[in-house]
């Protein structure tokens, strides 16, 4: 059985590497970082941004760029593209915009949740509507207007939170 583990063809890592998940790569450089100062997170932030409109989604990109504790893994342009990129790409955040085509934001939280009951939704959004954000289901609120002073606090604030602080999900019927 050893003999036929190495005669597959793994992909290749870089020299130094130490951990492999998806796309992401531990380099030690980064091991390096991580042991200089151990309140630092060794792995980034898998992020995964969700809105309909391109803008938005690049924007968000450029603000949380500044910082290689952020990856963002994927982006989606609808509830539907969330649901299954967050099956394939298993962020640990999604960045979830409430109004968009195909599937609101708030029967994409429910899906993901059933999906992946540990990644944490972020819902960002021009609605102010944080207290129905929390209702159905989502561990943060953010809005649009104040972004560039928030959103990457908050989604510090909701990794921060440990699993018996989770919001309680209001049932919505399907």
């Amino acid at each position: 059985m050893a003999e036929r583990l190495h005669q597959r063809n793994w992909p290749k890592s870089p020299p130094n590497c130490y951990y492999r998940n998806h796309s992401m790569v531990i380099t030690t450089a980064r091991l390096l970082q991580f042991l200089r100062n151990p309140g630092s997170r060794a792995i980034p932030v898998r992020l995964l941004i969700v809105d309909d409109h391109e803008i938005v989604r690049l924007g968000v990109r450029i603000l949380l760029s500044d910082t290689d504790q952020w990856d963002i893994c994927g982006e989606a342009r609808n509830g539907a593209e969330a649901v299954e990129q967050v099956a394939e790409l298993a962020p640990d955040v999604v960045i979830l915009d409430l109004t968009m085509p195909v599937m609101s934001g708030f029967d994409t939280a429910k899906r993901i949740r059933r999906v992946a009951p540990l990644t944490r939704i972020v819902f960002f959004s021009i609605h102010e509507t944080p207290t129905t954000a929390r209702l159905a289901g989502a561990d943060g609120f953010v809005s649009k207007s104040s972004a560039a002073a928030e959103l990457a606090s908050t989604i510090r604030k909701v990794l921060a939170t440990g699993e018996t602080q989770r919001p309680v999900t209001l049932q919505i019927p399907d």
